[in-house]
C-alpha cells in the first residue's frame, strides 16, 4: 500500500492546495439530548472564517423550530497535511475547543481532504447567562439619610 501511495506521490495526485470552503455544522441540543442538525458549507477568505462571517451563519441558524438557542460550545477541525510529508504519513488532526468567536484559521492542506475541514457549533435551550451581577457579586446598596 505505502507503495502505491509514493507513485501517486511521484504522479502529482495529491496536491497542496489554499483551503475555500469550509463546512459548519450547528448541533442543537435540548435537555441534554441532540434534537437535530444543520450542515452549511461556507466559502473562506485566504483559508479563514472570520468572526464576522461564522456571527452571519450563527445568527441565521440559531432559531430552530421556533425556540431561539444560544452558544453552548464551539470546536473547529481540518486535517493538517502536506504534500511533502504524505509518503511518512505525518498526519496532524487540528480539533481545538475555542472559549469564545474568533477566526478560524485552515491553514493549506491536500486539497483531496478539503472537505474534512469543519466548525462544530453546540447550541443548547438550556440558559448560561454570566451576568455582571453574577460575575461580581452583590451589590451593597445604602441607605440614604432623609434630613
Amino acid at each position: 500500500m505505502m507503495e502505491r501511495l509514493v507513485q501517486l506521490c511521484e504522479e502529482n495526485y495529491f496536491k497542496t492546495a489554499d483551503n475555500l470552503f469550509a463546512n459548519i455544522y450547528f448541533f442543537y441540543i435540548n435537555n441534554g439530548t441532540c434534537e437535530d442538525y444543520r450542515k452549511v458549507q461556507v466559502s473562506l477568505k485566504e483559508g479563514v472564517l472570520t468572526k464576522e462571517e461564522f456571527t452571519g451563519e450563527w445568527l441565521k441558524h440559531r432559531v430552530f423550530k421556533g425556540q431561539r438557542y444560544q452558544l453552548y460550545q464551539l470546536y473547529s477541525y481540518h486535517v493538517n497535511l502536506l504534500e511533502e510529508t504524505l509518503p511518512e504519513m505525518n498526519i496532524q488532526n487540528a480539533f481545538e475547543s475555542h472559549a469564545h468567536v474568533e477566526p478560524m484559521e485552515f491553514p493549506p492542506s491536500l486539497e483531496l481532504f478539503q472537505h474534512h475541514n469543519s466548525v462544530f457549533v453546540f447550541l443548547s435551550t438550556e440558559q448560561t447567562r454570566k451576568t455582571k451581577r453574577a460575575l461580581l457579586g452583590p451589590v451593597k446598596k445604602t441607605l440614604k439619610s432623609h434630613g
